[in-house]
């Protein structure tokens, strides 16, 4: 094992901590200690961790680790595409009237136009939506669902609660979205002016996204040979938003 007086100040700032991670690679604190686990990270080469003290990371090894998965991925994908008859990759976003786009979702089809896996990327009300980056993510874990033929990542809305300050303009709003912003359960309202104009301004559960996905059927974040709500058109292959 390698122990802190071994690595030098200046290599000492290659290295960062789990949740400097979490940032970098856009997966769960319970994967990266799987990938520990089942030696994907190695010990040496891709962290350390001293006696007694927290496991750091070395940053230019997880950054050639990152490289060598998506290219790894996306020789996965071209395989599964040729030897499982993809026909179709195809994102659809699900926008809430008062938050816009919360999720994303990846759904891959077989040349008979049957979801083969799907995967969902969804917006916390705490952070800015990027629609790269909740494509990359959507996809990689549709990728995950073939490559372990499993579901897996299931959707929890009990365990999570982070609540967060909202404001919409209720001027010549529709009063039927009004009526579902209560129904989801918002607390602390108040009815603000702000240069002559109305704003509902609200305190909402950040993680609201999640029990949106629960609320059309969809139970996991990766999925294998996908069950849809009655919101999905299978004839079509499409969403029905």
């Amino acid at each position: 094992m390698i122990n802190r007086s071994a690595i030098n100040s200046e290599e000492m700032s290659d290295y960062i901590s789990v949740k400097q991670l979490l940032s970098i690679v856009q997966v769960s604190k319970t994967k990266i200690y799987d990938l520990i686990k089942t030696e994907f990270f190695i010990n040496g080469d891709h962290y350390y961790k001293p006696d007694g003290g927290i496991i750091l990371f070395k940053t230019s090894a997880i950054k050639d680790w990152i490289k060598e998965n998506k290219k790894q991925r996306g020789e996965c994908f071209l395989d599964t595409k040729k030897n499982l008859g993809i026909s179709e990759v195809q994102f659809n976003e699900i926008k809430d009237t008062s938050f816009g786009t919360v999720i994303t979702i990846c759904t891959m089809f077989d040349n008979n136009k049957k979801p083969y896996s799907r995967g969902i990327s969804i917006c916390s009300l705490a952070d800015t939506f990027n629609r790269k980056t909740a494509k990359r993510i959507s996809f990689d874990r549709a990728m995950l669902a073939i490559e372990d033929e499993k579901t897996s990542g299931r959707i929890r809305t009990k365990e999570y609660y982070k609540s967060v300050r909202r404001k919409i303009c209720i001027n010549n709003q529709n009063p039927e979205t009004i009526k579902d912003l209560y129904l989801t359960k918002i607390k602390h309202v108040k009815v603000i002016n702000i240069k002559g104009r109305e704003w509902l301004e609200f305190t909402i559960n950040s993680f609201y996204p999640l029990e949106l996905a629960k609320s059309l059927g969809i139970k996991y974040k990766s999925e294998f040979k996908p069950q849809y709500s009655l919101r999905f058109d299978s004839e079509n292959g499409k969403y029905l938003i």
